[in-house]
């Protein structure tokens, strides 16, 4: 990431802010060459808690290698908990939860 995480901290000591959230953001060439997928890295019960996102199945992730996914991604890709998907090139991640709704980064910030 280009920003520190340290302003996080200070965003959060400004009188009115509720939590602000560090999420790196990652684009790229889909698997199936064409279109564009996203990566959001960050701590997932905090952007989970700004975003109104909910684990339907599964659990958070708990290692490097592993991930969630909203249930748009898990339908179209046909993922399920237990499943790998390829992110960074070839590298394998396991699905560990699918989460709902779709989340839109920083939904509700300003």
């Amino acid at each position: 990431m280009n920003l520190s995480t340290k302003y996080a901290d200070l965003l959060n000591a400004i009188e009115g802010v509720e939590d602000a959230v560090p999420v790196a953001l990652y684009f790229f060439q889909d698997n199936k060459g064409f279109g564009l997928d996203r990566v959001e890295g960050g701590r997932l019960d905090a952007f989970a808690k700004m975003n109104s996102l909910r684990l339907i199945s599964g659990r958070a992730p708990q290692a490097v290698d592993e991930i969630v996914v909203d249930e748009l991604k898990a339908s179209t890709r046909v993922l399920s908990v237990g499943s790998t998907m390829k992110l960074f090139g070839k590298r394998e991640y396991r699905v560990t939860g699918i989460y709902a709704p779709e989340a839109a980064p920083a939904r509700r910030c300003l």
